[in-house]
């Protein structure tokens, strides 16, 4: 059960963090958004939402996400 426990305390952790990044994104605070994903290891939304965005901004969280950070 402490296994379980533990996944599902870190489902809930990352479920917190998507949904506010989606908050974020629905307030057009894309900036933000794309920060809070990156602090949080959401880096699928991090990525697809900087390929929407500037190429500088692209290249930029490609290599945070390469470099590990």
């Amino acid at each position: 059960t402490s296994d379980r426990t533990a996944i599902s305390s870190a489902d809930r952790e990352r479920e917190k963090w998507v949904d506010r990044f989606r908050h974020l994104l629905l307030y057009g605070r894309k900036k933000d958004a794309l920060e809070c994903a990156m602090k949080n290891n959401l880096w699928g939304h991090a990525l697809f939402l900087a390929s929407k965005m500037d190429t500088r901004t692209h290249a930029n969280v490609m290599t945070r996400f390469a470099n590990g950070a």
